[in-house]
């Protein structure tokens, strides 16, 4: 039955909160990422803050569908746009589009240069979801989280970019040999010329909380198991950078617009789970960047082997 016609989306209101805990429950069981959505005083708290706007499908009084916009701050330049969850009995109705529309109408009246979105790779209607608001691929984010289904592997993310305003990406001296995708992220964002009066900052990711870096070789110290990601800042200094880091094992998986509008360049190390079987990617520059990072993952592994090789040798005479 086509219940789209009878399905209403507004902004949240706080006696929503304990429908939206009950719905994500109805949808993931207890395998949601980020556990505040089960917790109804936090919905309320997050959204009386503003650092979420969530808006809400209702039919019948029940509420059947969420999503919201995730702001690192008040004064962010970009935010995510997040938690989007439809009840099963509402499926294939246009719900999810309805409310990323909203949000996405939202966003332009805050104001806001862009939107990010986060897409599950297993998961092909987040994807498809993304595909149709607009958004562009900008990167990957391997063995990212513990899987929203249930499964033992992490999950790998597809990031995504919605320019609401001018999202160039700084010029500084590309190299001749620059990635396929890099090309492509050029041409679908622009570029141009920008002068910083403070340099840009870039970040590591350290369990799940992000912390800005000055000094790489700190970063390089770290042992694999406490670092999700980095982000380097894209200035003069970015290929000097990523070379050394890719002696350490680094690989690079692609761009992100951060919350004050910036974009930095991606990097993981430690990467392994997906080396044997591939992601279910929908996006051609998704498709470039991991197949970028499989061939380097397989020289990495050749390089190994004969450095192991050669250890034996020695070893042998």
């Amino acid at each position: 039955m086509k219940l789209s016609s009878q399905i209403e989306v507004r902004r949240f209101q706080p006696d929503d909160a304990q429908g939206i805990s009950d719905l994500f429950m109805a949808v993931y069981g207890e395998h949601y990422t980020y556990a505040e959505i089960y917790l109804p005083s936090q919905i309320c708290g997050q959204n009386l803050s503003g650092h979420w706007h969530s808006v809400v499908a209702i039919h019948n009084g029940n509420i059947v569908g969420h999503a919201l916009l995730r702001c690192d701050s008040p004064q962010a330049d970009v935010a995510e746009l997040a938690m989007v969850a439809v009840h099963p009995a509402a499926r294939n109705q246009g719900v999810a589009t309805r409310l990323g529309g909203y949000l996405c109408d939202y966003a332009r009246r805050l104001n806001l240069r862009g939107l990010l979105i986060k897409q599950v790779s297993s998961h092909p209607i987040s994807q498809r979801l993304a595909q149709i608001m607009g958004f562009y691929t900008t990167g990957l984010l391997l063995d990212y989280v513990s899987s929203p289904f249930g499964y033992a592997e992490p999950e790998s993310i597809v990031l995504g970019c919605l320019p609401l305003r001018s999202c160039a990406l700084p010029i500084y001296h590309w190299p001749d040999d620059q990635p396929i995708w890099l090309r492509m992220l050029r041409r679908q964002f622009g570029h141009q010329t920008r002068h910083l009066d403070v340099p840009m900052a870039s970040f590591v990711n350290l369990r799940g909380h992000c912390l800005t870096v000055d000094n790489i070789d700190e970063v390089i110290a770290l042992p694999d198991r406490q670092i999700g990601w980095l982000g380097l800042a894209l200035d003069d200094q970015l290929y000097h950078r990523v070379a050394r880091l890719r002696a350490c094992g680094y690989l690079n998986t692609g761009l992100m617009l951060t919350s004050d509008g910036n974009w930095h360049w991606l990097m993981q190390r430690n990467i392994s789970c997906h080396c044997h079987s591939r992601l279910t990617l929908s996006s051609p520059l998704a498709e470039n960047i991991y197949a970028d990072v499989l061939a380097d993952l397989a020289m990495m592994n050749s390089s190994a082997s004969i450095a192991e090789g050669k250890q034996d040798d020695e070893r042998g005479k």
